[in-house]
């Protein structure tokens, strides 16, 4: 992942921290410039008392960063917006040309970026968002896969983490669409029996296409394959591995493949136990 400019988006809870430490740090890896947003809505502005609210704002802010990062003036910027979060950080970071967007994710009305926030930030960044939350310390990486050409670049985003951090990675796919595919009949869907030998078959075969996904990446690791929803899948691979960071990729935007892969992006995004990272995907 080539990086120019890092973008946090927080808000005014614990999880703001978290965002601006994980920023920081990937910036300082990357040698790439650090833009700290935060937005506040309408509202709050026009009872504020004073014509300077922004101003002093964005000094608490630029004294705030400072004191998390231990950056000196110039090191960083930071922006004060009016309005709503996911309005303020999408038109920011497109034209600031953002490589990566971070974020402090929390409950509604936490003060950190909202669930409902942060699926607007899903559905129509352009760059890639990281979802920033604590770490086990494992430095284990998970990603997902569905073989897709256009996957590739979460696995390979996952596979530069893991290179970056030290870490050990493991690649995940889920069976399935294959080994719940219904026989419809005049009653409804009836579940295909498949039986155990082809069951070993298939995961023979996922197996190989994971290794070769791993070697396409230039990556070595760990190979997984479960069966379920592939959403489900990941979160319980996470806690059960202690992950220190999941990757999935996402379509984004609207409409069908939306509901096929950013889905499963937003469900793994809201619910890890760890920091996420949700790649922009090529469309097809």
């Amino acid at each position: 992942m080539s990086v120019r400019c890092i973008l946090a988006a927080v808000g005014t809870g614990p999880e703001s921290e978290l965002a601006i430490a994980q920023a920081d740090e990937l910036a300082r890896a990357h040698g790439a410039r650090l833009l700290v947003c935060h937005a506040s809505p309408h509202e709050f502005f026009h009872a504020a008392s004073g014509p300077d609210t922004r101003a002093r704002l964005a000094g608490e802010l630029r004294a705030y960063v400072g004191r998390l990062t231990g950056r000196t003036a110039g090191e960083y910027e930071v922006e004060v917006r009016e309005g709503r979060t996911h309005a303020a950080v999408l038109e920011l970071a497109e034209r600031c040309a953002a490589e990566c967007i971070v974020v402090g994710a929390g409950s509604e009305g936490s003060g950190a970026v909202s669930d409902s926030e942060l699926r607007r930030i899903l559905r129509h960044a352009a760059a890639p968002v990281w979802i920033a939350r604590g770490r086990t310390g494992t430095r284990r990486v998970l990603v997902g896969t569905d073989f897709s050409d256009p996957a590739l670049p979460a696995v390979a985003a996952a596979a530069a983490e893991s290179r970056r951090i030290g870490g050990e990675l493991t690649i995940l796919h889920s069976l399935q669409l294959m080994l719940s595919m219904p026989v419809w009949s005049a009653t409804g869907p009836v579940p295909i029996d498949i039986p155990p030998a082809v069951q070993a078959q298939l995961h023979a075969d996922v197996e190989e296409r994971l290794a070769a996904a791993l070697a396409q990446c230039g990556a070595a690791g760990q190979r997984r394959v479960a069966h379920g929803s592939p959403a489900q899948a990941l979160l319980a691979a996470a806690r059960e591995l202690e992950a220190d960071l999941v990757v999935t990729g996402t379509l984004g935007r609207t409409g069908i493949p939306r509901v096929l892969i950013g889905s499963v992006a937003e469900e793994v995004a809201l619910g890890a136990p760890c920091s996420v990272l949700v790649v922009r995907l090529a469309h097809v």
